[in-house]
């Protein structure tokens, strides 16, 4: 369900193991993998080499597009809602949508 991202080569994905994963596009290889998350799903959003992550538990995830290893850089609980939904960017604007509410924050 999840959708990758793609920055510089690399793709970066949530997989069906509850895992994130960096594959180096041009030769398969992955680069490297997370230990078990906790979460079923993660919505994703890339901007320059900063990843964001919204899992469903409502924990949203800054993380580097780091090929070397997995590098969360922060981390804050947005809601105490389920949120499925993809997340929404535009511009500095970024929406959240959980079962009952939309949340709008900044990412600068």
């Amino acid at each position: 369900m999840t959708s990758p991202v793609l920055i510089e080569g690399h793709v970066y994905f949530f997989t069906r193991s509850n895992r994130f994963t960096c594959l180096d596009v041009e030769s398969g290889e992955e680069r490297w993998t997370s230990p078990p998350t906790g979460d079923e799903y993660w919505s994703l959003v890339a901007r320059g080499d900063r990843i964001l992550a919204l899992s469903q538990s409502g924990r949203l995830y800054l993380i580097a597009a780091n090929t070397s290893e997995y590098e969360v850089l922060d981390e804050a609980r947005v809601t105490d809602e389920e949120t499925w939904a993809h997340l929404a960017l535009a511009g500095d604007q970024l929406f959240v949508r959980s079962h009952s509410a939309l949340i709008a924050l900044n990412w600068r």
